[in-house]
């Protein structure tokens, strides 16, 4: 009998997954388990050969769904995945799935699909919602790997690639209290904190930037915390409310999407001159922004690349089974301002 990782999991009543957590000496497993599981290695004499695998699945058409939220990354994290397929020599078929940001049900229904319709693998883009984590832990338990991007999920998924929203919420706050000078009055705009559903990495950044700031420039107060939902109408109007009701703010933090949205709202009541602003990512109209005095400073998480590396990660693990060497997978924060444009 050919023996598998799922043979050696099955023997050690563990999921696939640590096994290869041993094998490839990444941690996170108890001192006995490893022990357990290399004994049955060594019983059952397995040993690893990725090229024997590859030469052996080369005839393999890989069906990788991808599904992905209707945010502003989106659209990068896509390029980036068809970039990566481009440079790629095996057969896949890549089917791409959007949902909107709150809407869990529809999400649902594409974990649910693709589960049905048993793809080899699935990179996900999640709403932070219980649901959504008992889906992912579901279709993992079926041996289909499960990569998220730019947001995370609590669970036993394949690994994470995004950025490290702790420090890019203190790259934020560092900014803000140069810009500031120590003191005044803030406001942080977010997706969502009110219910249930929200996105990962920007809940960290919008709870990280609020410790950050009140340890170390205690003289600036946030005294509002504005939720746009990933909708731009929303957050503009929004917007334009806190800077109505709170004339003398001196700083907005955008921990999240819509950008554009908030720079419109402040160009329009005349708050461009006085207000500093900090953001993430560098999309186009961010770019624009920076150039016209709107935005003083960006922070970009590399959403291509992040869309690049998800997958090469998730071939590397079909093809060859390989773990990626570390989870999560986070790419460098850029920190770009007017003059470095």
């Amino acid at each position: 009998m050919r023996v598998t990782l799922k043979t050696i999991a099955e023997r050690a009543g563990v999921h696939i997954s640590t096994v290869d957590k041993v094998i490839h000496n990444r941690g996170g497993v108890s001192k006995e388990v490893e022990a357990n599981i290399r004994s049955i290695i060594k019983e059952l004499g397995y040993k690893t050969n990725p090229a024997g695998r590859a030469l052996q699945r080369s005839g393999k058409r890989y069906r990788i769904a991808v599904l992905l939220l209707d945010v502003d990354a989106q659209p990068y994290i896509a390029e980036g995945i068809r970039r990566e397929m481009a440079d790629v020599n095996f057969d896949v078929d890549l089917s791409f799935h959007t949902s909107p940001f709150m809407d869990v049900e529809s999400q649902l229904e594409l974990l649910e699909k693709t589960e049905e319709d048993e793809v080899d693998g699935i990179i996900l883009l999640p709403n932070h919602s219980r649901r959504i984590e008992a889906a992912v832990q579901r279709i993992v338990r079926k041996n289909i790997p499960v990569i998220t991007v730019d947001s995370d999920l609590a669970g036993d998924r394949l690994c994470h690639v995004g950025h490290d929203a702790v420090k890019g919420a203190c790259i934020a706050g560092r900014m803000m209290g140069l810009f500031l000078r120590g003191e005044g009055k803030a406001a942080v705009i977010t997706n969502s904190m009110s219910t249930e559903v929200y996105h990962d990495q920007v809940n960290t950044r919008t709870t990280e930037f609020a410790r950050f700031i009140r340890e170390n420039y205690p003289d600036i107060e946030i005294v509002r915390y504005v939720e746009g939902f990933e909708d731009r109408e929303i957050t503009y109007r929004e917007t334009a409310k806190l800077l109505q009701e709170e004339p003398d703010i001196k700083g907005i933090f955008i921990a999240c999407g819509g950008v554009d949205a908030v720079g419109r709202a402040i160009r329009e009541a005349g708050k461009a001159e006085e207000t500093s602003v900090v953001s993430f990512e560098e999309y186009p109209e961010i770019l624009d922004l920076i150039r016209s005095r709107v935005v003083d400073c960006t922070i970009g998480g590399n959403l291509v690349e992040q869309g690049r590396t998800g997958f090469r990660l998730m071939i590397e693990y079909l093809v060859y089974g390989t773990m990626p060497e570390r989870d999560p997978v986070y790419m460098d924060a850029k920190i770009l301002v007017k003059e470095s444009l």
